[in-house]
């Protein structure tokens, strides 16, 4: 952490000082530093330490426990389930030996995916004892399910009673992450620095994709509609603050938004229109606002993806059969299932696209079930994703770069290269790839090679605003 706040110190600064992003955990992280310097940071032991992992590897599914063919050693009422009639009698020994064994319980449920009943089973274990691993059992079971406000709830129950509980911050941080709320993602990614319990550099990107995200999320919030990706240093600090009314859900950065689509191909068509069609005519507005870059088209594609699913599912009900009809409901199911995705809904992101593939299988609805399966940690799902996108499209640029990516972020360095550089020659006009391998350069400390890719894709592309919000 210190390499990485002295390196970047200047740019950190920058931040706050233009967008007021991440005060409070840039805050926080200089009174922890003097925390620790002055040794009142709270520990746990490395018998504690192995109990704790012991524990959590447990619910993770890796080891079986006895109990998985003992008869319950609690007492069990006529439906099954624990009977806690006598609790008030119950000694200290014996509400320490019920709680382990209903805490072993729901790790069985939790390795056969029936998180409702693991849930059950951990709630019951903390009747009788206040334990942080079984609440940081509750917490993986919510991520499992895709609440992130109860991993938050959960993981912070946890916190209280062991604060330097390191697996439980890293989930917060991720739930925070997940939920827009990037400064306390920081805070806890900070902690988990200052503690050593994971190295620099599996932190560090983190740290810094949540930075970034904060800077992007409190200039949309003072400056509403102007885009910040291409607006000059003047024009920001002579933009009025401007209220955007707020959708119950709301969708990344503007910014966030374009680099995301901005890998893929604009698809701006579909086979068989029919203009007098009101299901086409709204898949068609949507994919056409998809690409105009503005708070105001995002959510117009938002919904009008959700119309044309929606009339499409209608027409379908009438004739089932139709393959005109089927493609024409993947490609807008596709479409709603990345917008739920993006909206923190990868429950109903999930759902949207599992049917899109059922329906029409497209290179797309792999890469975004792959993400999915990324953002659930299924590392083996996520990549046969990518490997059934690169079955139908050997040669699509789109695929190599989001793999590249997910192997970026698993610090697979070597092979996110390679990616990068195929996304690069199959899809040379597209910046990002050049963006990608100059930041992996950085990454890797080839700082010459870092300046050589970032002054390629600035002669290659020299209007992009994306080349100088990224080299710094």
């Amino acid at each position: 952490m210190k390499s990485f706040i002295s390196k970047n110190k200047t740019a950190i600064l920058a931040t706050i000082g233009a967008t007021g992003a991440a005060v409070g955990a840039y805050y926080y992280y200089t009174q922890l530093q003097q925390q620790q310097q002055r040794g009142k940071k709270d520990t746990i032991t490395k018998d504690e330490k192995k109990d704790v992992k012991g524990s959590q590897k447990k619910a993770e599914g890796s080891k079986k426990t006895a109990s998985e063919s003992k008869a319950p050693v609690y007492p069990v009422s006529s439906n099954g389930e624990p009977d806690f009639s006598k609790k008030a009698n119950f000694t200290a020994e014996e509400k320490d030996k019920y709680a382990l064994a209903l805490k072993d319980k729901g790790n069985q449920y939790f390795r056969n995916k029936k998180y409702d009943d693991a849930i059950k089973y951990y709630n019951w274990a903390l009747e009788l004892k206040e334990d942080p691993v079984f609440y940081s059992n509750l917490s993986a079971c919510y991520v499992s399910v895709g609440d992130l406000k109860k991993v938050v709830e959960m993981s912070t129950k946890a916190l209280e009673i062991k604060p330097d509980y390191s697996k439980v911050l890293l989930r917060r941080a991720s739930a925070n992450e997940g939920l827009g709320n990037f400064a306390d993602a920081m805070f806890d990614l900070s902690v988990l620095s200052l503690n050593g319990d994971f190295n620099d550099a599996s932190i560090e990107p983190m740290l810094e994709r949540n930075l970034n995200k904060q800077a992007m999320s409190r200039l949309k919030e003072k400056f509403g509609d102007i885009d910040a990706a291409t607006a000059t240093p003047t024009e920001l600090s002579t933009q009025p603050p401007k209220e955007r009314k707020d959708k119950q859900e709301n969708l990344p950065s503007i910014t966030s938004m374009a680099s995301f689509f901005g890998i893929f191909k604009p698809e701006l068509t579909f086979a068989n229109y029919d203009e007098f069609n009101k299901a086409d005519k709204e898949l068609m507005d949507g994919l056409a606002n998809l690409y105009k870059r503005s708070p105001e088209s995002y959510d117009r594609a938002d919904e009008s993806f959700t119309k044309a699913a929606k009339l499409f599912e209608e027409q379908l009900d009438k004739s089932n059969e139709d393959e005109k009809l089927k493609e024409k409901l993947a490609i807008s199911l596709e479409h709603t299932g990345i917008f739920k995705f993006l909206k923190n809904d990868p429950l109903g992101a999930h759902e949207d696209i599992k049917k899109a593939i059922e329906l029409f299988p497209r290179v797309n609805s792999y890469i975004y079930m792959a993400l999915i399966m990324a953002d659930r940690n299924d590392s083996t799902e996520y990549y046969n994703y990518f490997d059934k996108a690169l079955k139908l499209d050997p040669n699509n640029s789109s695929v190599y770069y989001h793999r590249g990516q997910m192997n970026f972020i698993l610090q697979n360095y070597d092979q996110a290269g390679k990616d990068f550089d195929k996304a690069k020659e199959l899809d040379p006009e597209n910046i990002f790839p050049y963006i990608q391998l100059a930041c992996l350069a950085y990454r890797e400390n080839k700082f010459d090679d870092c300046e050589t890719l970032f002054s390629e894709a600035k002669r290659k592309f020299p209007e992009a605003p994306e080349v100088p919000n990224f080299f710094c």
